[in-house]
């Protein structure tokens, strides 16, 4: 294989969707106690059309549903709502918004780098695809954004956002990007996260309340099924026991995985084998597998070996209660995205056996106590408030 553009299928984690539940937490409130320039981004956040098509940051990412949207969110909003809009309708003319109302997820359209191509069509220089939509909530830990880790910092990711979603008639100045992102990080689920955002204080697994969530606990420590691709403070990032790090191929502490989703199991777009090309436009290799959406790959080759359908590992802090999981929203509850993984399991044995009923709902009962619990307006200062957190 060559290896200045191979593929690295690397297989692992718990790769969490970020939509929310209906009656979600409101990460928004207390604005009272945002500065001046928060206050500013909170008033950007949620009117700023950037003279677009009626869209604001909070379309999407709902300051009272969780920072983000889900099915039952959008069923109960009015026609009229900005996020009915043509691009995110089902064929562009805004006739039916199916995909839309089904499961929350709206259009990205990807430029394609020239070392990759859908193999039906190794002319096309964009693919359109429907992914869900990341929260909003916690970002103020995070290093990098979007489903497909293409932007590194808050205002990066903004600017893309306006650009990709708002169909905008002016660019965003600076000044009003980065008030948005000293917004969005005052934004919080967990206090958990807070406190490893503003001091640096690393949070510890709780402990669990029942039996079932101590018994589930065991899945997510860094040498658990879940826990080798769901490791380091923010539950995102491989442990020192992925087997592909045990293997030498990989380093614990990255943050990408591409764990099939969409692939095997539920299918809300349908796949295409990618090819990728060396300098001369040739094809030298193509996926065994196909993949609706190329992920990772569109930005890591050719400095490093691309993941071709893998995505960014989201945190597990407050995502228990943010379905439907992963990118393209193919798992619509909990027991769906246990039963992604059971698929998984079977497949690639070296994460281990694939979890009984029993299990399964020992691991879910865990995700749920690892959900959505204290936000901004807890005292910041209560230093021994902790870990009131769930033991």
């Amino acid at each position: 294989m060559n290896q200045k553009i191979g593929v690295i299928l690397s297989l692992c984690s718990l790769v969490v969707g970020c939509v929310a539940p209906a009656g979600g937490a409101d990460v928004g409130a207390n604005a009272e106690a945002l500065s001046r320039e928060e206050r500013r981004g909170r008033s950007l956040f949620q009117h700023e059309t950037f003279g677009g098509n009626g869209r604001a940051c909070e379309t999407c990412h709902r300051l009272d549903n969780n920072g983000t949207i889900d099915p039952e969110f959008i069923a109960g909003l009015d026609p009229s709502d900005p996020l009915f809009r043509p691009i995110d309708s089902d064929d562009g003319t805004g006739a039916t918004y199916d995909q839309l109302r089904a499961r929350a997820t709206v259009n990205v359209t990807l430029r394609l780098p020239p070392y990759l191509r859908p193999c039906n069509d190794l002319s096309a220089t964009t693919w359109t695809v429907r992914r869900s939509v990341p929260t909003s909530a916690n970002v103020a830990a995070e290093s990098v954004f979007n489903w497909d880790a293409s932007a590194t910092s808050l205002d990066d990711q903004a600017l893309g956002a306006v650009f990709a979603h708002f169909e905008p008639t002016r660019t965003p100045t600076s000044d009003e990007l980065l008030a948005i992102a000293a917004f969005q990080e005052t934004l919080f689920t967990r206090r958990e996260v807070r406190k490893l955002a503003r001091r640096g204080r690393v949070p510890e697994l709780p402990r669990g309340n029942t039996p079932a969530q101590r018994r589930g606990r065991d899945f997510y420590l860094p040498e658990g099924q879940c826990g080798v691709c769901h490791s380091g403070p923010m539950l995102n990032e491989l442990s020192a026991f992925h087997p592909d790090v045990v293997a030498g191929g990989r380093s614990a502490g990255e943050r990408t995985a591409m764990i099939l989703a969409g692939t095997v199991g539920n299918r809300p777009q349908p796949g295409v084998q990618w090819c990728v090309l060396n300098p001369a436009g040739a094809v030298v290799l193509r996926t065994p597998v196909p993949f609706a959406d190329p992920g990772i790959a569109v930005n890591t080759f050719p400095n490093r070996p691309g993941v071709i359908g893998g995505f960014k590992i989201p945190t597990l802090w407050g995502a228990a209660g943010t379905a439907p999981f992963f990118h393209d929203a193919s798992a619509l509850d909990l027991q769906q995205m246990m039963d992604h993984y059971n698929l998984f399991f079977a497949r690639f044995s070296q994460f281990g056996p694939q979890l009984t009923p029993a299990e399964q709902a020992d691991a879910i009962a865990y995700l749920e106590l690892l959900g959505v619990r204290g936000n901004r307006n807890d005292d910041d200062d209560d230093d021994d408030d902790d870990d009131d957190d769930d033991d």
